[in-house]
């Protein structure tokens, strides 16, 4: 099967992931990627295998209400170099640790970078930018935080697998390696949903490596041409995304949005 599946990925092109099942060896899946997130799990008579966490954390919080966290990946965020690694790594475990005190506020890191090194050749820190979030209209809301990633949640937009969005929904959306056009169809689908209708407050991360195809704008310029006016606080630029360091943040928990103040706060799970 291993030889099989070989022979087939060789005429595969493209960015993939795949799970892949035979009869033959019912206790076996192989799993191949390329150029595309894969994230494996191991457990005590059962396994799991999915190809972007954003849908499976969704998914299980739409299906079962059980708060999930949305953060960095073990290879990509905990592989870095010191100091994003540390600040990364500290904002995890006081998170899911529970040792924080409520309400808490997250914090913004100083420096931040989306710099690219190859793996197989990284041998030092990346350089770090000064930080600074950007208040696009003002206000505060508290309200069930709801998000990921947009490109993935486009996947399951609709489907049972998707929370309910809902005017007490604070959204917090983020991307990755797309280009102006691609960003502006993804809000785009955002407003012909009717979401700006319906939430209370809108968090969009940085954006890694984005493409401004010429055009001299950045995602939240076009986010804030396809949105129009609105009544609700949106604070870009936050730290919950592909670039480094990386909060992490619940999913399903109360938070207050506060644009003017630009910080999020957490309330409760």
């Amino acid at each position: 099967m291993f030889e099989a599946v070989n022979q087939m990925l060789s005429r595969v092109e493209g960015s993939y992931a795949l799970g892949i099942l035979c009869a033959d060896t019912p206790d076996r899946i192989i799993a191949a990627r390329k150029d595309a997130p894969l994230l494996l799990g191991y457990g005590q008579g059962e396994n799991f295998l999915a190809s972007d966490v954003t849908a499976l954390l969704l998914g299980i919080y739409a299906q079962t209400g059980l708060t999930t966290y949305y953060g960095p990946a073990v290879v990509a965020s905990f592989g870095e170099f010191p100091p994003f690694v540390d600040e990364t790594y500290t904002y995890f475990t006081d998170i899911v640790t529970e040792r924080l005190t409520l309400p808490h506020t997250l914090p913004t890191p100083p420096q931040w970078t989306d710099e690219f090194i190859d793996w197989n050749s990284q041998d030092k820190a990346k350089k770090g930018r000064v930080n600074a979030l950007l208040t696009l209209h003002q206000g505060a809301a508290t309200g069930t935080l709801i998000g990921g990633n947009l490109n993935t949640m486009q996947g399951i937009w609709g489907t049972k697998y998707f929370p309910e969005i809902t005017d007490g929904t604070i959204l917090m959306i983020e991307d990755s390696l797309k280009d102006a056009a691609t960003v502006e169809r993804s809000f785009s689908l955002l407003k012909c949903a009717g979401v700006f209708e319906r939430i209370s407050g809108l968090i969009l991360g940085k954006h890694e490596k984005f493409d401004d195809m010429g055009t001299g704008r950045q995602p939240y310029e076009i986010l804030q041409e396809v949105m129009g006016d609105v009544d609700f606080p949106v604070l870009a630029e936050f730290d919950c995304c592909h670039t480094h360091p990386m909060l992490t943040v619940p999913i399903g928990a109360k938070v207050r949005l506060d644009a003017d103040a630009q910080t999020v706060t957490l309330l409760e799970e």
